[in-house]
């Protein structure tokens, strides 16, 4: 899985995209540490957009393939 840390434990929106646009994942949480899961996706480049209090962000995410 993928772990985040929400540094303001404020509402934290986040969605998991693959290149092509589509939603993979998305997780609405408070939390102060939150795990997104990945397994069962392929290895690639995504792209995570992280909406909170403070404003949004997009960043890449790379899977590699399992060994």
């Amino acid at each position: 899985s993928l772990m985040l840390i929400n540094s303001t434990n404020a509402e934290l929106h986040m969605t998991l995209f693959d290149l092509a646009g589509r939603t993979i994942k998305t997780i609405t949480t408070s939390n102060r540490e939150v795990r997104i899961p990945i397994e069962g996706l392929d290895a690639g480049v995504y792209l995570l957009r992280l909406e909170g209090k403070g404003g949004s962000k997009t960043e890449k995410v790379i899977i590699a393939s399992k060994q």
